[in-house]
This record gives structure tokens, sequence and C-alpha cells, in this order.
């Protein structure tokens, strides 16, 4: 289930993130991510990209 997860977490960083843009993302995940699903989790990283690229254009 953990490497799952992992694959996942990689696949919606790269799809998301272009190549140029250096990040270092530390992806927790935590027990309730085991049962959700794949739009669940890639609604949530979304969440946390997009407050990210509001806080940084301050």
């Amino acid at each position: 289930m953990r490497n799952r997860l992992k694959r996942q977490a990689r696949e919606i960083f790269r799809k998301r993130i272009s190549e140029s843009e250096c990040l270092d993302i530390v992806f927790i995940s935590r027990k309730g991510m085991l049962d959700a699903g794949y739009a669940k989790v890639e609604k949530e990283f979304d969440k946390v990209i997009n407050a990210y690229y509001r806080k940084r254009k301050r």
C-alpha cells in the first residue's frame, strides 16, 4: 500500500511541476490516505501546490 501511495505521489508531482522548476516536496502519507482514491490524493496535492504558488506571488 505504501508503495502505491509513493507511485501516486510521484506521478501527481511529475504532472504538475515542470522540470525547470526546482522544488523539494516532502510527501507524508497518513492513515486516511490508504483508503483515498487517486482523485482524492490528486485534489489534496493541488490544494497544497496552489497555496504555495499564491503565497510565493506575494
